[in-house]
């Protein structure tokens, strides 16, 4: 495996891996983790400087910092309460819900 492993649990954990090894990510200055989890996510996306988590519970992307852990930003939208995949392509960031596809400008 080339690079990183990430997994984000039902339980709100988000995790990082390296070779195996469990690498720190304390996800710094995002003002809405509970006891270092987060509210029920279901899909991850890297991409060479960020990673972004969907949060169906929240109905909110979040946004951190790939190397540093430190929250970003997140966008919010009552839709991506439905959400069950994420993905990202350029400026773009996609939720898929079981009936529909939304996009977001990143």
């Amino acid at each position: 495996i080339y690079g990183d492993i990430w997994i984000v649990t039902s339980s709100g954990k988000l995790e990082r891996y390296s070779r195996g090894v469990p690498v720190e990510f304390a996800m710094e200055g995002f003002p809405y983790v509970e006891q270092g989890r987060l509210a029920s996510p279901n899909s991850i996306v890297t991409t060479d400087d960020r990673v972004y988590v969907l949060e169906p519970g929240a109905k909110r992307v979040v946004v951190f910092a790939k190397e540093s852990g430190k929250y970003e930003q997140q966008y919010m939208n009552d839709l991506f309460g439905e959400g069950r995949h994420l993905l990202v392509s350029g400026e773009r960031g996609y939720v898929v819900t079981q009936n529909r596809i939304m996009w977001f400008q990143l």
